[in-house]
C-alpha cells in the first residue's frame, strides 16, 4: 500500500490548544488557539481542527530514543512528530484496520501493525508498504507482535501463534514454526537478535526461540501476560495481570518474577506494556485508566503516577528524562522528569454539550459556527484549522447564529432572547423583546438579519434592535402566491447573495436579503423535504427523505434525480459551496470495511460523479460546504465527543485515480435479458491499483431500489462483476476508495436501457 505525498500538516502545539479550551461556564470570553497547521486525517483530505492533535484512539508508541517518533491507532492511524512528542504529523498508512503495535527502526524506518495489516516505511511515513500476510478479508488470526531487526529481516506472530519471517522489508514472507499457544493466544514477541526472541501468551507462557523461530522451548509459566520489552541484547520484560513483572538477564533463557512492591501499600494493577530507557527505569501502562506505574529500580518497587483524564495506552522515552504517552481520544502527554509528573497534556474536544446537527456559514471567509447547549457556541475564523468555544451569557440551549462578519454575530436561545457580539464572541449584549423559540437567524447581507418562522419572515436593519415583518406575497412563476407572513418555515439558510426558507410550505428564495421572495418548485411534497442547499437564484439541490438527491439548474421548474451518488446510504445532509462542489453525507452503510467506514461523498463536478471518502470513520452530525472549506462534526470516543474536521479542496487526496465501467450493450431487449438470466456483466478498469485485494464497489438501480456488490481489482486494475436481479432499465454506478495519497473515484452513472 502506498503512503502520502500531500503537503503534511502538523498537529496543534499541545500547550496552547489546551489553554484554548479554559473557558468558564460563566463567563463570556472567546479563547484563540495556535495556526500551526492540523493533523490530516490520512484517508482523505479533511484535518482535524478539535480536538488537538487528533480524536482517534492511540494504541502504541515508539521513539528511537531521539525526538524522532510515530504513534499508531486506530482507524490505520500513523503520526509522526519531530520535535518529542510537541507537534505530529499525520501520515497516510493505506489500511483501516486498527493498528496497536510499532516499532520505530531510525527515524526513516518504522513498522507498524494490527488488525490484518504489518506496513513498513523507509521514507518517514511518506509511503508505506504492506506485508504480503494473505490476512484480508475479514482474517480471525490477527497480527500479535511484530520484532524487526532491521528494514529488510523481522518476524511477524499472529494470535493463533503463526509466526511468519521476512528478509527483504516485507516482498515475500515465509513461515517458522509456530508458536505453542495451545487454547490460549500470543500476545506479545520481542527478538534480542536476529534468531534469538521470546513469545509471551495469555495463558503465561514464555517460549523461547534461538534459531529464528524454527523451534521453540518453553522458559517461563505463571499468570496471564500481556506485554514483553527487550531492552538489549541480555535484558527484557514481560508485564501481566495482577501486577505480575518477570524479568530476563540472559537473552529471554530463564525468568524472574520481581516484586514491584508498589509506594504506600497499594494493591498491584493489571499491567499492559512496558518501556525502559535503561536496566532501571521503566515506566508500565495499567489497565486502570489514567494510571502508570514508574520504576526506578529494576522493577522492585514502584510508584503509581496519575497522568490525565484519557487512558494511556503507550508510553515511550524519547531522550534522558523525556516521555511521551499516547491513548484514547488521541490524548498525547509529555513528561520531561522521567515519568513523574506529566504537565502537558493534549487539548480535548469540545465535549458533547455542542450537540447542534446545523453549521452556520459565516459572510467572512473561512468562518463557521455551530450552536449547543448551555450557551455554547463553536467557532472557526480559520477554515476548521482550529476552533474556538464562545460561551454566550445564558445557561439556555442557543437554538440559532448569525455572523454578518467575524466580529458581529447574533445569538437566539431556547428562552427566545437575541444577543449581539461586536468583538468576536468576547462579550454579548441582550434586546427586547423574546421571539419564537422555532426561528431561525439568517445573516442576509452586513446589515440585514432575519428572524425566519416558525410563521413568516422577519427583517432587520439596524443590527437586530428592531424587526418589522416582510409583507406582500411570494413570487410564483404565474402570478403571486400566498403571504410571506402565512408561510410555515423551519430552516433557512444564506449563499452568497441568495437567500433561502423551507418548510410545511414549501421552499422560498430571496436575492434581496430577504425583501421579496420567490418559491422554488419541488419534485415531491414539502414534508418529504431532508436537506436543502441553494448557491443561487436558479441552482440547488434537495434531499428527500429515503435518500434520493434531486437537482435544479432553473430555479425549480424542472429537476432531476441525481444518480452519481450510487448505493451507499445517505445521511441526511447536503451542502454545496458552488455550482460544482458540494458534500453529501453517508451513514448507516451496509458494505464491509472499508465501505463501512465511508462518512462523505465529494463532488468537484456539479455531481455527475462522487467519490466516497473517509472521514476518520465518523459518522457526521453536521456538514457544510462553503466557497472556502468545508466543515464535518461527528461524534467519537468513548465517552462520546464532538469532533471537528475540516478540508479547503474538498477533501482531495494529493494524486488521483481513475475509475470506468462499460458493459457489453447498453440497450437490449426484455428477451435478451432474460436469456441471460436477468444479469449483466459489467467490466471496470481502475488506475492506479493500489493494493493487491484492493475492490470497487458496484452499486445498481432494481424495481425495489439500489443493490451494491463489490468487485476485486486484478493486478492490472481490470475488474468484473456480474449484476443479479435486473428486470429492466438499470442505472450502474462504481466507486473506488483510494488510500489516502491516492483519492478515491466515482464514475458517472451508466444507463442499460431495456426495451419491453
Amino acid at each position: 500500500m502506498h503512503g502520502i505525498a500531500r503537503n503534511i500538516q502538523r498537529l496543534l502545539p499541545l500547550a496552547a490548544a489546551s489553554a484554548a479550551l479554559a473557558v468558564s461556564v460563566g463567563s463570556a470570553s472567546a479563547q484563540t488557539t495556535t495556526t500551526t497547521p492540523p493533523v490530516s486525517v490520512g484517508h482523505s483530505g479533511w484535518y482535524w481542527g478539535s480536538p488537538a492533535p487528533q480524536g482517534q484512539n492511540l494504541a502504541a508508541v515508539a521513539f528511537d530514543g531521539t525526538t524522532t517518533g510515530y504513534a499508531v491507532g486506530a482507524l490505520g492511524t500513523v503520526v509522526r512528530s519531530e520535535d518529542g512528542g510537541q507537534t505530529w504529523t499525520g501520515l497516510t498508512s493505506g489500511t483501516v484496520d486498527n493498528l496497536d503495535l510499532v516499532q520505530e527502526l531510525s527515524p526513516t524506518t518504522v513498522v507498524a501493525g494490527g488488525g490484518c495489516s504489518v506496513l513498513e516505511s523507509t521514507d518517514a511515513g511518506a509511503t508505506f508498504t504492506s506485508l504480503p500476510l494473505g490476512l484480508a478479508g475479514g482474517c480471525t488470526d490477527t497480527v500479535a507482535g511484530i520484532a524487526f531487526a532491521s528494514s529488510e529481516q523481522g518476524y511477524v506472530v499472529l494470535r493463533d501463534g503463526t509466526l511468519l519471517y521476512t528478509t527483504d522489508g516485507g516482498q515475500t514472507v515465509q513461515a517458522r514454526s509456530s508458536v505453542p499457544v495451545g487454547t490460549s493466544t500470543v500476545t506479545g514477541l520481542g527478538f534480542s537478535s536476529p534468531t534469538t526472541g521470546v513469545a509471551v501468551t495469555a495463558s503465561g507462557l514464555i517460549e523461547q526461540t534461538i534459531d529464528g523461530g524454527n523451534s521453540w522451548n518453553e522458559v517461563f509459566s505463571g499468570g496471564e501476560l500481556f506485554g514483553v520489552t527487550v531492552v538489549s541484547p541480555t535484558l527484557a520484560y514481560a508485564v501481566g495481570a495482577a501486577g505480575q513483572l518477570v524479568r530476563s538477564t540472559d537473552g529471554g533463557a530463564t525468568w524472574t518474577a520481581l516484586p514491584l512492591t508498589l509506594t504506600g501499600g497499594a494493591a498491584p494493577p493489571t499491567l499492559t506494556s512496558i518501556t525502559c530507557s535503561d536496566a532501571n527505569d521503566c515506566l508500565i501502562t495499567t489497565a486502570n485508566s489514567n494510571e502508570l506505574v514508574r520504576t526506578t529500580d529494576g522493577g522492585m518497587t514502584g510508584t503509581i503516577v496519575s497522568v490525565s483524564d484519557s487512558a494511556l495506552s503507550g508510553v515511550a522515552f524519547t531522550g534522558p528524562g523525556s516521555v511521551v504517552g499516547v491513548g484514547q481520544q488521541g490524548a498525547t502527554v509529555l513528561s520531561s522528569d522521567a515519568g513523574q509528573t506529566f504537565p502537558n497534556v493534549s487539548a480535548p474536544g469540545l465535549s458533547s454539550d455542542l450537540p447542534g446537527t446545523a453549521f452556520t456559514p459565516g459572510r467572512a471567509a473561512g468562518t463557521a459556527y455551530l450552536a449547543g447547549g448551555q450557551g455554547a457556541i463553536a467557532a472557526t475564523t480559520d477554515s476548521g484549522a482550529s476552533w474556538t468555544r464562545l460561551r454566550v451569557p445564558t445557561n439556555a440551549a442557543i437554538l440559532s447564529t448569525a455572523f454578518p462578519s467575524a466580529t458581529t454575530g447574533y445569538a437566539l436561545d431556547a428562552a427566545g432572547t437575541l444577543r449581539r457580539t461586536t468583538d468576536g464572541g468576547t462579550s454579548w449584549s441582550s434586546f427586547a423583546p423574546t421571539y419564537p423559540q422555532r426561528s431561525e437567524l439568517v445573516a442576509a447581507g452586513t446589515r440585514a438579519l432575519l428572524l425566519v418562522g416558525p410563521r413568516g419572515v422577519r427583517r432587520s436593519t439596524d443590527g437586530g434592535s428592531s424587526f418589522q415583518s416582510v409583507p406582500g406575497r411570494v413570487r410564483l412563476r404565474h402570478g403571486k402566491g400566498p403571504r410571506v407572513g402565512s408561510l410555515r418555515l423551519s430552516s433557512s439558510g444564506a449563499s452568497g447573495s441568495v437567500v433561502w426558507s423551507s418548510g410545511a410550505s414549501g421552499l422560498i428564495v430571496s436575492s434581496d436579503t430577504g425583501r421579496i421572495w420567490h418559491r422554488m418548485g419541488l419534485p415531491f411534497r414539502a414534508s418529504q423535504l431532508e436537506s436543502v442547499s441553494v448557491v443561487s437564484a436558479t441552482r440547488a439541490w434537495v434531499l428527500r427523505s429515503g435518500g434520493q438527491l434531486y437537482e435544479t439548474s432553473d430555479g425549480g421548474r424542472r429537476w432531476a434525480r441525481n444518480l452519481a451518488v450510487g448505493g451507499l446510504r445517505t445521511g441526511g445532509i447536503v451542502s454545496f459551496g458552488s455550482s460544482q462542489d458540494g458534500i453529501l453525507a453517508v451513514s448507516g452503510s451496509t458494505q464491509q470495511p472499508p465501505f463501512s467506514s465511508v462518512g462523505v461523498l465529494s463532488t468537484r463536478n456539479g455531481g455527475r460523479t462522487w467519490e466516497p471518502q473517509i472521514v476518520d470513520g465518523l459518522a457526521p452530525n453536521a456538514l457544510l460546504a462553503t466557497s472556502s472549506a468545508d466543515y464535518f462534526a461527528g461524534m467519537y470516543g468513548n465517552p462520546m465527543s464532538l469532533g471537528f474536521l475540516a478540508t479547503t479542496n474538498g477533501g482531495a487526496s494529493p494524486l488521483h485515480s481513475s475509475l470506468t465501467i462499460s458493459v457489453a450493450r447498453r440497450r437490449l431487449t426484455a428477451k435478451e435479458l432474460g436469456r441471460a438470466g436477468h444479469s449483466l456483466l459489467v467490466r471496470g478498469q481502475l488506475r492506479p491499483v493500489l493494493s493487491s485485494n484492493e475492490e470497487v464497489l458496484v452499486s445498481y438501480t432494481t424495481r425495489t431500489g439500489w443493490r451494491r456488490t463489490t468487485a476485486l481489482v486484478a493486478t492490472g486494475g481490470a475488474f468484473q462483476v456480474r449484476l443479479h436481479g435486473i428486470r429492466g432499465s438499470t442505472d450502474i454506478v462504481a466507486q473506488a476508495l483510494g488510500d489516502g495519497r491516492h483519492g478515491g473515484a466515482g464514475t458517472p452513472v451508466l444507463r442499460v436501457t431495456v426495451r419491453h
